[in-house]
């Protein structure tokens, strides 16, 4: 698996979780199992504004010719889906 293909797989998920925060946050939420308060749908439209704009820039990014610079936005990405899986496990397990 290559960088650029890596980078398009990326882009296309964070864009499609930000267009269905942005669009529907109250489903979103609901994924969740948050409550939805006017102050959460906000935060969550916003959450989605930053993953479309996360995913242009990693979808413009996928052109990038410097083996260097891919690889270290390839240990970026993944330490923040790391980070980010981790979080989520804190949440679940301590909603229960």
């Amino acid at each position: 698996m290559n960088y650029r293909f890596m980078f398009i797989i990326n882009a296309i998920g964070l864009a499609l979780f930000g267009v269905i925060f942005l669009v529907m946050p109250e489903f979103a939420l609901t994924l969740f199992d948050t409550e939805t308060y006017a102050a959460t749908v906000f935060v969550a439209r916003f959450l989605g504004g930053a993953m479309i704009m996360a995913g242009v820039f990693i979808w413009l990014a996928k052109e990038l010719t410097d083996a260097r610079t891919g690889k270290t936005m390839v240990i970026v990405l993944l330490t923040s889906s790391i980070v980010g899986f981790i979080l989520i496990l804190i949440g679940i397990v301590s909603v229960n």
